[in-house]
Order: C-alpha cells, then structure tokens, then sequence
C-alpha cells in the first residue's frame, strides 16, 4: 500500500477512535477530577504500550531526547481537560479543527512547506467559521463567556499541539511512533501524578462513586482513545505530512456530535453548523494537496 493510503487509513481510523473520546472525557469529569482522570487515563496507556515499547530496547538518551517535544503534548493535555470545564464537549472538538490550519503556519516558517492559493483561502475560511464560534453561543446551555474561555484554552493547546505534529516530524527520522506515543504517555502520567496531590481531599471519594460504566470509560479512552490514537496520528505523520496528521481532526466533529448528543444530551445551534462548515471546510482545503 502507497504511503499516502497509509497515512489516509490511519487519519480516518484515529477519527473512528477519537470521535467518542472529548464527550466520554466530559462524562468521566464529572465524577473523577482532571489531574487525577488524565494519570488514570495515562497511567493505564502506559501499561497497555510499555510491552510493545521494550521490545525496541529504548535507550535512555533516546527517552530524553523524544521527551522534550512530547511534553508539549502533555500542556496540550491539560489545557483541554481544563477547556472542557467552560464549555461543550462539541465546541472543544470543533475548536481543535483549526488545527490543521495552525500547522500550516508553523510548518511554513518551521519546515519550510509552501503555502499555495488553496492553502491560504482555507485559513480565512477557517478564521471566520472560529469567530463565529467564539461570538455566538453556538451550544445551548453554555453562555458566550464561558465558551469564550473554553475555546481560547483549546485554542492555545491547538497551538501547542500542532508544534508537537510538527517537530514529531523531525523525531521519526529516528524514533518509531511506538516510541514517541509511549514516551508521551509516560511523561504525562508522571506529570500528573506529580499534580494529582493538589486533588488529594476529592480522591477519597473516587472509589465510592465509581461503577462498572465509569470503569469501562476509563479503560476505552485510555486504550484505544489513548494508545491507539496517538500511534495512529504518528502513523499518519511518519506515512504523510503533520498536515495531513492534522487533517483526523476535521472528520472527528461528525462522530463527536453523535456521542455528544448521545451521552450528554448536547444540543447544538444554526452558529454551531456554520462555524463547523466553515473550518472543516477550511481544514481540507489547506490539507488537500498535502
């Protein structure tokens, strides 16, 4: 199979995945704490890749080396656990679709990739539709303040990830997606060990409240929503472009509106449809000759 179907398969298996994860993180939040929830959901990635990242035989060198731009995922991390407090699980999802868009940018002045006329009328296409979602109250329930606050975190995480995409790029010219992804989990499960203690007084009552539902939530997010994720946006890259890595992000929304809808009873506005149309319509076009 060529490269770019490889890469193609792995974008639209990671937005299979993915799809399901922002409004099943939303429904975890509400009975397990952030800090806590995100070293639960890496501590059991971890576990899940560990065997599949020993059989590299990792060196050390090589763990601090991917380490240092794969922390930047881990920032990414957090600022949309905290994201999800301020606004919808839909609005978060949609925000994150201006991803592609921002690596554009990095990856002109970082790679040096060349930005054509398609390119470039996907990003004023993508702008519009993220004012219309940040100006209007694009999710019922959710005021303009707080979807201001959530979609300007999600945004600057967008930022940061997208730096990750790219300099990911770099990394696999001598590390596998296995090595990056499992680094990754470990580092953000180190993390937010370390920040879970500020949680210590809400901890005690995790264990009470959670069922058997909340538990197999857990385990699909960290495993497949997780593990699984992330090695295929890594695929995605190593076989293609960040760009085209980037581009899951414009198919998830569709999947993430049925779980949204499903799980939290989200219901959407006419702002919602046409900021959606506009940034995915924006995201494939600055994705389309990639």
């Amino acid at each position: 199979m060529k490269d770019k179907y490889k890469a193609l398969l792995a974008v639209l298996l990671a937005a299979l995945v993915g799809g399901g994860v922002v409004p099943m993180i939303k429904l975890g939040l509400r009975t397990i704490p952030p800090i806590t929830f995100t070293f639960l959901r890496f501590f059991i990635s971890t576990l899940v890749i560990l065997p599949l990242f020993l059989r590299e035989k990792p060196k050390f060198k090589a763990i601090i080396e991917i380490a240092k731009p794969v922390i930047l995922a881990t920032v990414n991390i957090f600022l949309f656990y905290y994201a999800l407090g301020f606004t919808s699980a839909n609005v978060v999802q949609i925000t994150y679709t201006t991803i592609p868009i921002i690596v554009v940018f990095l990856s002109y002045f970082i790679l040096k990739e060349k930005v054509n006329a398609n390119k470039f009328f996907g990003v004023i296409l993508g702008f519009v539709g993220a004012m219309i979602l940040f100006l209007f109250n694009s999710v019922k329930g959710y005021s303009m303040t707080s979807n201001a606050i959530g979609i300007t975190l999600t945004f600057s995480g967008g930022v940061i990830y997208s730096l990750y995409l790219i300099y990911s790029k770099r990394l696999q010219k001598k590390y596998s997606p296995i090595s990056i992804t499992a680094v990754f989990s470990f580092v953000t499960m180190v993390v937010s060990f370390l920040l879970s203690f500020t949680e210590v007084d809400s901890i005690s009552s995790i264990f009470n409240q959670n069922s058997l539902s909340m538990i197999w939530l857990l385990l699909y997010i960290s495993v497949l929503g997780t593990t699984g994720y992330y090695i295929l946006t890594q695929y995605a890259i190593k076989h293609g472009s960040p760009t085209i890595s980037s581009s899951t992000l414009f198919i998830q929304p569709v999947f993430t509106l049925i779980w949204a809808g499903f799980l939290l009873g989200e219901k959407v506005t006419p702002s919602f449809y046409i900021s959606a149309i506009l940034i995915i319509l924006g995201a494939w076009l600055v994705t389309k000759e990639s």
